[in-house]
């Protein structure tokens, strides 16, 4: 589960680096079965919250995250 720790970590980093707001994570491990952690965020507007999205997915992809999606 470190590992999994770890990628949590980097996607609020990631998301930080953007200027994203209210980060955090909600680990679901026990009442999902599709998946063990939510990363949720906020931004100022329409603009920057598509920002953070898409600096997210192009740094998921650098680094071999796989993300289900994205709202």
């Amino acid at each position: 589960m470190d590992e999994l720790k770890e990628k949590v970590e980097n996607l609020m980093q990631w998301i930080s680096e953007k200027k994203g707001e209210d980060i955090t994570s909600i680990d679901v491990h026990d009442k999902s079965s599709f998946t063990d952690y939510f990363v949720i965020c906020s931004g100022n507007g329409e603009i920057h919250t598509k920002a953070i999205a898409n600096h997210l997915i192009d740094k998921a992809r650098e680094n071999k995250v796989y993300m289900m999606g994205k709202e």
